[in-house]
Formats: C-alpha cells, structure tokens, sequence
C-alpha cells in the first residue's frame, strides 16, 4: 500500500504536493496527486492524468508524478475520487501525496475545524476541515510566511466569518487591523490545525511547514527534503507602471488628476518621504510618490537577498502635457508620452512593455487610488517576484488593479485592444495567477465627483477613528 501524506493549512499546498511527488518520483518511486477537496485542473494535471477507472494503463505506469480525481469542467478542479476509488489508487502506486485543504489562496486559514464540531456540524451545512485520509502515515500543516506584517483581515482565509465571536480570537486580542507576526501564526497554527489533528490522528506524524519562499525556512517534515528552492543570483528588472492616460469623462470638464488630495504620510516613510509627500500632492503626484515610498521598501527587502542587480523603474504613461512636464519628477521617473490614449488602456500598456521588454517583470499602478498604502505595493511587487505565478493581481472578490506581469505574459499584453486593458487576461487564467488579497477600501478608485467627496470623508474618518 502506498505511503500517503496528506498536506494542509495555506499559503502554497499544491506547489509543496508537486515539489514533494517530484522528489520522490526522482527516487524511482510511483506517485501519485490527488486531493479531498479541490485543486486547479491545469495543464501538469490534464498532461499525467491517471483515470483510475482504466484497467489498461496501471500496467504502464512510470517513475512520474500522476494526478487523479474528476474534473470539473465548469470549475477548472480537480474534485475528489470516491472512497474506493482512493483505496484503490493507494494499492496501485508508491506514495499518494492528499491536498487536503482549501484557503482561496491566501497564506492563513481558520478551518471548520476537527477541534469544535459546531463549526463541522450538520445544523451549518459545513463540513469538518481539513479533510484527511484516515491512512495518512504523514500529515504537514503548511502556513504562508508571507502574511508576516500585513493585517489579519486581509490574509487568514475565513477571518471575517471568525472573528467577533471565536474565544480563541477574542482572548488573544486579535482583531482585523491586527498585524501578523510570527507569534500569532504559531498560536494559529497550533490551535486550529496542530492541537486537533495530533488529538484525532495521535499516531500519525504530524509537521509543521513554514512556506517562506525566499528566506527557505526549515520545514520539520522528516523527509529532509528542502521544499523551497534556494534564492540564486539573478538580475531582478522590475518597472512600475503609472498608467495616467484617461479621459476621466464621468468626472466633468476638469482632469481629476490635476485634484489635491490629502497628504497620507506613514511611519514607514522618511523624513525625506514625509516631505514630498506633503509638498506634491495631486491626485497623480500622490500616486507617483506611493511608488517611489514602494520602490524604496522594496529595493530595501531586495539588499537582504543575494542579487547582483536589483533595478526598478517607475514610468508614468500619460497624454497630459501637465504631467509630463513635472519638474519636480523628472529626474525621479520615466514620462512615457502617450499619442494613442483614444484607443483605450491597452495604448498604455503597449508602450509600456515596447519600452521595457526585456525587463523581467511590469506592475501596473492605477493613478486614481489614493487610499492605497506603498507598504502595501511594496509587498505585493515582493511577494508576486517569487511567486509560483506568472500573473499577480491585489484581490478582493476579483482581480483588480494594481496587476503584475512577468516577462512571459509581455506577448498577450501587446495583444491586447481597447479599453479591457489586462482584467480580462487574469480573469480567464486564474490558475496562474498569484492573488494577493487586500481590503477593497484600499483599492478605491476616483471616478466621479461623488467618489473624490467619499474618499475625503474616508480619509477624516480613518484619521479619527481611534
């Protein structure tokens, strides 16, 4: 019978089951994938589909990784095999690797959990997570690293349904603006997953997987095996692209760009920032000085990896001779003039990637969110540079703006026409998008007079709110 691990939790189950079966299918064993709740239906998993009802091909398997289970059409997943059909695959192959979890994902979970059945009770239709074979002879618990220093609300999946009134949540003093450190993914993770599972599977080895793809912190799994692939030297060619081409026609007769906004200085900033921040504020200058703060948080993280070149660039794409003739900026970003704004956004984005080809990467930065924090933008640039993830988009219910493209996406984005701009590029290829969830607050776009009047009481409101 096979040797089964099951893997759980959050923050990158599917590519540790791939790095896992890839590992051990090296070692000249059968391995299979296959999962209890759902996983993405892509092209690994439709090219080594193993379809466990075929009686002739269990004779042809190979020292590879397979994938089994049914696939939903409509979904894009691979949803679960019957039970015998389960206890069938784990006679046929050497190691059968259970993605055993679901977390939309993000980095952190509160599951339904084994520990309180009133969360896996048949009155709220929910059922007990994770969902782990009664075989497993190993189970790992993974937690994404990557909701260090963000809010809990924007990373724990299930948060927003917990939170006013789970004990544990209460008692630790956790709330949504609660910022994440490493202390509270420990208490998280021992609560809801460790606690339980050692209580329901006390004979099964059970590990703990902290999934930090770029410092590689240990795992405790007992296979030695290195999940995470080292950092190397690599030249890292980033641009950051201010798109400030519209036309702004819901607005009125005045450019909504040229509108002052409210000075939003952080304690992140330097003094030098603070300054800038304060002097130039217009509705795009404000947006020009987030990705200058970004680029600076940013290139700090970077000077703690081994690169041997680390360059982003901030180009503002615009048809405003206002814009691009700001002197204050001049020697600080890159104006990319644009003749073709009438075509739509995609005009932007074209120049864009024409200009920076053979960059490894292009994040696309709205000029209308002025609620949106650098740190932020700093993070996501981050996190979507290593990233499994051709794609990157900040995510609250969809894909939004800003969106980040690595340098294999430049040939779609040159295709692309009107006004779409690349929403419709993420939205068909979620499999390969690496979503980064936010707070829909901080994605707020002005569009009209009524949305400049909302942001400015937003602001008030957030600044007195304590």
């Amino acid at each position: 019978m096979a040797y089964v691990i099951a893997v759980c939790g959050a923050g990158g189950k599917t590519t540790i089951c791939k790095r896992l079966a890839t590992h051990y299918a090296n070692e000249n064993n059968k391995v299979c994938i296959t999962t209890t709740t759902n996983m993405w239906f892509d092209s690994d998993v439709r090219d080594n589909f193993f379809d466990i009802d075929s009686k002739s091909n269990v004779s042809d398997i190979l020292h590879k990784v397979y994938y089994s289970g049914h696939e939903n059409i409509e979904k894009g997943k691979l949803t679960p095999l019957s039970n015998d059909e389960y206890k069938k695959l784990c006679s046929i192959f050497d190691y059968v690797i259970v993605e055993a979890d679901g977390s939309k994902g993000m980095p952190m979970k509160i599951p339904y959990g084994i520990k309180d059945e009133r969360y896996g009770d048949k009155k709220s239709g929910k059922n007990p997570e994770p969902v782990i074979p009664d075989n497993a002879n190993e189970i790992i618990i993974v937690v994404g690293m990557e909701a260090l220093g963000r809010k809990i609300s924007y990373v724990c999946h299930r948060f927003d349904e917990f939170y006013d009134r789970d004990e544990f949540i209460k008692e630790n003093d956790i709330n949504e603006d609660t910022l994440v450190d490493e202390k509270i993914i420990d208490k998280f993770v021992n609560h809801y997953y460790l606690e339980p599972i050692k209580k329901k599977f006390p004979s099964t080895k059970v590990y703990i997987y902290k999934n930090d793809y770029v410092k590689n912190k240990e795992s405790s799994s007992n296979s030695n095996i290195f999940l995470n692939e080292k950092v190397k030297d690599m030249d890292t060619k980033i641009c950051i692209a201010i798109c400030a081409s519209g036309f702004s026609r819901r607005y009125g007769d005045e450019n909504k760009l040229l509108e002052r906004v409210i000075a939003d200085c952080t304690p992140e900033m330097t003094e030098d920032e603070q300054t800038m921040v304060n002097k130039h504020s217009k509705l795009y200058q404000a947006m020009i000085n987030k990705a200058l703060v970004a680029r600076r948080m940013v290139n700090d993280q970077f000077d703690e990896l081994p690169f041997n070149d680390t360059k982003i660039d901030i180009a503002v794409v615009s048809q405003y001779d206002e814009i691009l003739n700001d002197d204050y900026y001049k020697d600080k970003v890159t104006f990319i003039k644009n003749d073709r704004a009438n075509e739509g956004l995609s005009s932007s984005i074209k120049l864009v990637v024409e200009k920076y080809k053979d960059y490894k990467a292009i994040m696309f930065l709205n000029s209308d969110m002025p609620m949106l924090n650098p740190s932020e933008i700093a993070k996501f640039i981050f996190n979507s540079t290593f990233a499994d993830k051709k794609m990157a988009t900040m995510y609250t219910n969809m894909p939004k703006n800003p969106a980040y493209f690595k340098k294999e996406c430049f040939d779609d984005l040159l295709k692309l026409q009107g006004d779409k701009g690349a929403k419709e590029l993420l939205t068909n290829n979620l499999k390969d998008v690496y979503r980064y969830y936010i707070n829909s607050k901080e994605l707020f776009e002005i569009d009209t007079k009524e949305d400049f009047e909302n942001y400015q009481r937003m602001v008030v409101e957030e600044l007195f709110k304590d």
